[in-house]
């Protein structure tokens, strides 16, 4: 396996995150001189009345398209985009992808496999997602996802599945009994996003999410990124009840528990596990 040292991310949706090294002083001729998609994405690179922003000019050109060998082994560094769940659909913005990968030092990409809202962003074969109904809206089809990773792998880029963990709209609506839940109403508990969440201390949920690492794995990600993978943290949080005591000793077990299981789930796939800490809830 590669070793991976510190990550370097730029969104897909914020080119203007890329460090201008990325881009070769022997200029080529603008790419997307009148392309506003991904200047739109940004108010640090909107056009203005006079232009770019001296520090965004670097868009208006690419460099030559580089041999399709990624840099990780030789840098030991991840250079990456991150293409968000609603983006993935866009043909225009994976082709975007594409060009910024094929033009500049980027050698790796996070993919939205299971969204913000819980849904997925592929058809599933993991028989909880089709219960739920997590993956009736899929992004790409089947073969589409299959041609968008090989092009991946024939260029040598690591690919990376965000899988948003325990905030899951689907799953906790349609299995009430294993979501966080309001002390006040004894309904679902809501963030401040109005968004359920399932309660990471059931096995049931943990397994699910373990499954769709592994769906990711058999698809051909390199990595499994779990995002959201901890105990909620806004929203009236005095009044979400969980199946366990609200205590610090168990979230941390419970937690830590459950990515000792996934991390036996992908060892035997060869894929490494990723986790998003998040500081406030640490």
């Amino acid at each position: 396996m590669r070793r991976v040292l510190p990550i370097i991310f730029a969104a897909a949706a914020l080119v203007s995150a890329l460090p201008r090294t990325a881009v070769s002083s022997q200029q080529a001729a603008p790419l997307w001189p009148d392309d506003r998609l991904l200047w739109q994405s940004t108010k640090r690179c909107r056009p203005t009345a006079i232009g770019l922003r001296p520090e965004c000019e670097w868009l208006r050109h690419v460099s030559q398209a580089r041999p399709g060998t990624a840099e990780l082994d030789q840098t030991g560094y991840v250079k990456g985009l991150y293409l968000i769940h609603s983006g993935i659909g866009s043909s225009q913005l994976r082709e975007h992808v594409k060009t910024l990968i094929e033009t500049t030092e980027l050698n790796s990409i996070v993919i939205d496999v299971k969204g913000d809202f819980g849904f997925l962003a592929y058809p599933s074969k993991v028989e909880m997602a089709r219960e739920i109904g997590a993956d009736r809206k899929p992004r790409l089809g089947e073969q589409e996802w299959a041609e968008f990773m090989q092009w991946f792998a024939e260029r040598g880029i690591y690919t990376i599945a965000r899988i948003v963990t325990f905030k899951d709209e689907p799953l906790a609506v349609a299995h009430p009994e294993w979501a966080v839940t309001d002390s006040e109403t004894g309904e679902l508990w809501r963030d401040g996003e109005v968004l359920a969440w399932a309660d990471p201390s059931f096995s049931e949920v943990q397994d699910y999410n373990i499954a769709l690492a592994v769906e990711a794995a058999q698809m051909g990600f390199d990595e499994v990124q779990f995002d959201y993978v901890r105990f909620p943290s806004d929203g009236r949080i005095s009044r979400a009840t969980f199946a366990q005591e609200n205590t610090r000793e168990n979230r941390v077990r419970i937690i830590a528990g459950f990515l000792e299981k996934a991390k036996l789930a992908l060892e035997p796939l060869g894929v490494k596990l990723a986790a998003d800490v998040f500081g406030y809830a640490t």
